[in-house]
């Protein structure tokens, strides 16, 4: 019963100052913490009451983006602001707001995921020619023997084993051919 009382109370004193005044704190930087700390209650209290109301949660939202806003040009006079001397200590500072500015506000700040692709194209010249060598020793699954007893007026040559000191445009399949 007590918590109730102290809570209808709190709520009560937050009703005094006005929501107008506490989102204009927020949309200019105050931290919620912060907020609690000015106004000596509790961070569950403040978020009790935000959240007592739908529309007051909302509008709550709503001014967290603002303030990211506001973190985000903290950043730049930060780091306009940095020396030699106190880079570690800026570099701390941006990368707090940049973090509360990514969540609250994350569809305008949040670090988008990039892809990586890595290409090792001597594997791929070595793929293709252990493929080249291939193709040219199965003749596509016929046995060589076969080839030879079914076309013996035709001299059948060895097939050239390709490797990057000879290969040239004719040993390339269908690419080249003049048919």
């Amino acid at each position: 019963m007590a918590g109730h009382i102290k809570r209808r109370t709190i709520a009560s004193n937050l009703d005094k100052v006005g929501e107008t005044v506490l989102l204009e704190k927020i949309a200019s930087g105050l931290t919620m913490a912060g907020l609690a700390r000015e106004l000596n209650i509790s961070n569950l209290s403040l978020y009790h009451w935000i959240r007592k109301d739908i529309d007051r949660e909302e509008r709550f939202k709503q001014a967290r983006a603002i303030a990211a806003d506001q973190w985000a040009d903290e950043c730049l006079d930060i780091a306009d602001a940095s020396d030699n001397n106190s880079a570690n200590t800026d570099r701390l500072k941006i990368e707090t707001r940049k973090w509360l500015a990514g969540v609250t506000n994350p569809d305008r700040f949040q670090a988008k995921p990039t892809t990586a692709i890595q290409v090792n194209v001597n594997q791929l010249h070595l793929d293709a020619l252990k493929q080249l060598n291939l193709a040219s020793s199965n003749h596509d699954g016929v046995n060589p023997h076969d080839i030879i007893e079914a076309h013996e007026e035709e001299p059948l040559t060895p097939p050239k084993q390709v490797g990057s000191h000879n290969l040239d445009a004719d040993d390339l399949p269908g690419v080249f051919d003049d048919d």
